[in-house]
């Protein structure tokens, strides 16, 4: 086993038991406790695992951090939902769930306290795309039962049927990451969205998930979506001290 397929290995593992002891991870990947603490340390820089010593002491994942590590490719997706018309209504949910399961990402919430990294790498080397020239979009995560109005000009329209929401946040691209900075809460972020116009009726609307990132490849096969939250005290979403994995 190379390393860095040792190093998935053992964060998947991590990630599905949120916490082991560095002698059990050794033994079960078959190598020395030193080379274990040393590929600790290398997944630190990308990942939120914490150390402890001595007594009751081990290796762990942040609560609540979740590895999305398994997604289906666009063409795959459109493929099992084209198949699912013609199911039955009970083989239509199961296929509703395995396609939840395998090509969505959420439930990040990002405050000051727990900013977040999204490291595009792993999701399109998984997918067999290459990572350059890739583009993200903000949009609506719509769940049916959470929609709500707003105005613009005094008009009133559906936020979940907006169908770009980039507008209302900075992002910043790297090679292999980028981070993403909102410009405050609902109304900020459609003011960012719609400079010219006037934006009301958002005091007290949201709910949790509500927008979605969809990170597409540079030539539109490999795409991964992933929701989260940005509360209205939240003024800024720095991606650069946790890890969102594909």
């Amino acid at each position: 086993m190379r390393a860095n397929e040792r190093r998935m290995r053992l964060i998947e593992e991590l990630c599905e038991r949120k916490f082991d002891t560095i002698d059990n991870l050794a033994f079960e990947l078959g190598v020395s406790r030193r080379t274990i603490c040393y590929d600790i340390e290398e997944l630190s820089l990308s990942y939120p695992i914490f150390t402890a010593k001595g007594t009751g002491g081990g290796v762990w994942v942040r609560d609540g951090y979740r590895l999305g590590r398994r997604y289906l490719t666009e063409k795959q997706k459109e493929l099992l939902e084209r198949l699912s018309a013609g199911l039955t209504a009970q083989d239509a949910e199961i296929m509703d769930s395995i396609l939840s399961q395998f090509t969505l990402a959420g439930g990040f919430d990002v405050t000051p306290e727990k900013p977040l990294k999204v490291d595009v790498k792993y999701a399109f080397n998984s997918l067999g795309g290459d990572i350059s020239g890739y583009s993200v979009k903000v949009v609506p995560h719509a769940v049916e039962g959470k929609d709500f109005d707003f105005t613009l000009d005094g008009q009133a329209y559906s936020f979940q049927a907006e169908t770009n929401l980039t507008g209302g946040f900075d992002i910043e691209y790297g090679e292999e990451s980028f981070t993403v900075t909102s410009k405050g809460g609902v109304d900020d972020v459609l003011n960012g969205v719609y400079p010219n116009n006037e934006i009301g009726d958002c005091e007290g609307k949201g709910y949790a998930d509500m927008y979605s990132l969809v990170i597409t490849s540079y030539n539109g096969e490999a795409t991964v979506t992933v929701h989260f939250s940005a509360y209205e005290e939240v003024c800024e979403i720095t991606l650069d001290k946790e890890v969102i994995v594909f």
